[in-house]
């Protein structure tokens, strides 16, 4: 009896091992996972093509890695793929403008891919043309309209200044570019001084400095996600390289307002171009036309926000 235990300890312990051995062996020779890219953004470039931006996988440094893969929805769209050693992409052919979700994964020669990182984002027109808005003292114009009549951007003088959506002033030596409730344009109740009609909003959510080219600048969050807008002039009397302004105007009965990002450039290290009474700053617009779209989703917020005032520091509704 005593013997016969023995043996089936034995034989337990064995299959035991065996049994263990058979796991280890299953788990060492299982098909190997690329790593997940990292900080994954996005642009618009125009109306049908978006930008994306990310870290590579570290797994690219595998024999195995072989490419990035592409998916978007919704649609039916076909994978898009992405060659090793490249981390930034243009996907164009984008239909129409609305949100897309674009997603990523690393993917090994043995077919297997990493877990996917995705991005929310939307294609926005881009205005190829270049966009002067001159100085106030100039007969051309002190603002500009992103969308008019015509579906276009234009400069407009102060006899058309209700329809301002961002204003430039150079006036005093003082260089301010932004929203006309804020500017020296209007009284403290945002109504403009030549004529008493009430100026449009125009919210400020972000400013990034030292820009080269709108299409360097790239997020991974809508507009609207940066907190606390401003309705308020920003200030580049001494700034030597171009800035982009993250903004939302309110058009008339569009309560939802549309986003945009507007360049203002610099050149040789001058922002303010030309001569007086004729200068001039050189923008250029990426609009998003789809109101309350602002390139990714977001919650969205149809209120204006407050209006700071150099002078009066007051806020006006």
């Amino acid at each position: 009896m005593l013997y016969k235990k023995i043996l089936g300890l034995i034989l337990l312990t064995t299959l035991s091992a065996l049994l263990f051995i058979s796991c280890d062996e299953t788990t060492a020779t299982e098909d190997p996972v690329p790593k997940p890219i990292s900080n994954l953004m996005a642009t618009s470039i125009d109306s049908a093509t978006v930008s994306l931006k990310f870290d590579a996988s570290p797994s690219e440094v595998e024999a195995l890695f072989k490419e990035y893969v592409v998916e978007i929805t919704p649609g039916t769209f076909n994978p898009i793929v992405i060659p090793k050693g490249t981390t930034i992409a243009n996907i164009s052919g984008l239909p129409e403008i609305k949100e897309y979700t674009f997603s990523i994964k690393a993917v090994f020669s043995n077919g297997k891919a990493s877990v996917p990182v995705s991005v929310k984002w939307a294609p926005a027109h881009r205005y190829s043309f270049s966009i002067r808005v001159y100085e106030y003292a100039s007969s051309r114009g002190s603002g500009l309209v992103f969308q008019d009549d015509d579906g276009q951007p234009r400069t407009l003088t102060a006899a058309s200044n209700v329809k301002w959506d961002i204003c430039l002033d150079t006036r005093n030596n003082v260089y301010e570019i932004g929203s006309p409730k804020a500017s020296d344009y209007t009284d403290d109740k945002g109504n403009y001084n030549n004529n008493g009609q009430p100026a449009r909003n125009l919210d400020i959510y972000k400013v990034v400095d030292n820009v080269d080219k709108l299409s360097d600048v790239f997020d991974s969050q809508g507009i609207d996600k940066n907190p606390n807008p401003l309705q308020r002039m920003v200030d580049f009397t001494n700034k030597t390289k171009g800035f982009v302004l993250f903004v939302k105007s309110y058009p008339p009965g569009n309560p939802a307002g549309n986003f945009a990002k507007v360049f203002v450039k610099a050149n040789n290290g001058v922002i303010l171009q030309g001569t007086a009474p004729d200068r001039y700053v050189e923008l250029e617009v990426s609009y998003q036309k789809t109101p309350g779209l602002p390139y990714a989703l977001t919650n969205k917020n149809n209120n204006p926000a407050p209006v700071i005032r150099k002078n009066l520091n007051a806020e006006v509704r």
